[in-house]
């Protein structure tokens, strides 16, 4: 299922990929901003960074069954990172535990490992503004599939914010294993 929308809402440059009853923590978004750039992985979700301080980005969303063709050419920033379903209800979700019921359950297949790529460019113009009124200035994709866990895979940082914050030199990190009961295991 491919789902695509001009008014996804960032605030604070940010939106979340995480299970239905999981709240982002302020955690991961200081791992965002020592790492890579754009994605970081917490217990239950992914926190994505924008260049949109409080407006509208485009997104789509694309649920794959194996990995989707990679594309370096199209974007500035591309991200590879592991997503651990702990009750298989991912979802879309914005700044204040707002869900975008419309984009679906991202974990198409149940509970488990999925793999979510992340793509972006427009942060650099974004970022320029305070507020992206109207039309949307960035534009991100999100390819998600079953797949083990791994590192992250960083293919490309090409946007200014991005290589002022990554450096090509740290190991890739690891994937954020979730907690579990022992009847979960």
């Amino acid at each position: 299922m491919i789902w695509i929308t001009d008014s996804l809402h960032l605030s604070y440059f940010q939106y979340y990929i995480c299970d239905f009853d999981v709240s982002p923590d302020v955690e991961t978004l200081f791992k965002i901003h020592h790492g890579n750039s754009l994605v970081a992985a917490g217990p239950g979700h992914l926190t994505v960074m924008g260049g949109t301080h409080t407006g509208n980005v485009r997104l789509t969303i694309d649920e794959c069954d194996v990995e989707p063709t990679l594309n370096l050419e199209a974007w500035e920033v591309v991200v590879d990172i592991s997503h651990y379903s702990t009750n298989g209800e991912t979802c879309l979700m914005q700044w204040g535990a707002n869900a975008v019921l419309d984009a679906g359950v991202l974990s198409h297949v149940g509970r488990g490992w999925y793999r979510v790529r992340v793509q972006a460019r427009g942060r650099d113009e974004a970022m320029k503004h305070s507020t992206v009124l109207g039309e949307p200035i960035e534009e991100h994709a999100i390819g998600i599939w079953p797949a083990p866990p791994a590192p992250e895979h960083v293919h490309k940082i090409g946007d200014n914010f991005g290589r002022g914050i990554w450096d090509s030199s740290s190991p890739p990190t690891p994937p954020v294993y979730p907690e579990l009961e022992d009847d979960e295991i």
